[in-house]
Parts: structure tokens; sequence; C-alpha cells
């Protein structure tokens, strides 16, 4: 994070900017940058109940967001299937 301050005249403008991280892979649900068995795992392990906290790095709404495969707004056995055909065509 950075201040930037610009200046007009007597007016002082302080400005504070952050650095927004990209989204990640949907499906990378380990959050190594990677989407393999290991994610298929974890989603697995969602699916059957395990709490977020439990098997992933991610927030739970970041992890939502990737954990949802198929894209129709639900994570569930669907989305195993989905991932394991992304996996399959990697």
């Amino acid at each position: 994070m950075r201040d930037i301050v610009l200046v007009e005249g007597n007016n002082h403008l302080n400005v504070e900017m952050t650095a927004i991280a990209p989204l990640g892979l949907i499906g990378d649900l380990n959050d190594d940058g990677a989407i393999n068995v290991l994610d298929l795992t974890t989603l697995e392990l969602y699916v059957g109940g395990y709490p977020i906290s439990q098997i992933s790095p991610l927030s739970e709404a970041e992890f939502l967001r990737r954990a949802d495969v198929n894209g129709d707004g639900k994570v569930n056995v669907l989305d195993i299937t989905a991932l394991e055909i992304l996996i399959a065509q990697r």
C-alpha cells in the first residue's frame, strides 16, 4: 500500500492506493496455482460436509466462487464432475 499526494495550489488531496490481487483460478481450491487431483479431493470433502476452514486456505467467499466450476451458482456434485472433466482435459 502506498500514499499518493496530489497537490493543486494550496489544496492537498491524499489518495490511498492498494494493490488488487487477480481473481484465482476456477477450480484451484487449495490456492497453489494449479488445478489437479488435490483440488478435486478438496471439493469432494466440501461436498461431503467438511467445513471450508478445515480443507482450504481460501476465504469462504473465494472458495465458493472457485468451487462453482460449472457456473450454476451452487457448489455440488455437478461441480465435482465438471472439475474431473477440466482436469482430464489438461
